[in-house]
């Protein structure tokens, strides 16, 4: 029995008492799982690998991109990409038709 609030109770078996907790802890989870990648999203300087995932592409595709112009932050042999920038450039070739998307 689960007590819902102080005037209302629901009587459920103990099989679908589980089916219950286990569908609300599934739910939980994949909740817990979108909140951790959004926070991941939202640094602003992103290595390769978040590159492609931010922008949904291979990492052939992002090669070619940053061939064709992609902006790109280099510190000795470390490269970063701003995810500001990034926006900018997809935007302004978007608009302009440079690139196909």
């Amino acid at each position: 029995m689960f007590n819902i609030s102080n005037d209302i109770s629901i009587c459920i078996s103990d099989d679908q008492a589980d089916k219950l907790q286990y569908e609300l802890y599934t739910l939980m989870m994949d909740q817990v799982v979108r909140v951790r990648q959004d926070a991941e999203l939202n640094i602003r300087y992103l290595k390769k690998n978040e590159t492609c995932k931010y922008l949904r592409v291979t990492n052939n595709t992002l090669d070619k991109w940053i061939k064709i112009g992609l902006p790109r932050v280099v510190i000795g042999s470390s490269v970063r990409f701003d995810r500001i920038a990034i926006d900018d450039w997809m935007t302004k070739n978007m608009r302009d038709g440079n690139m196909r998307l």
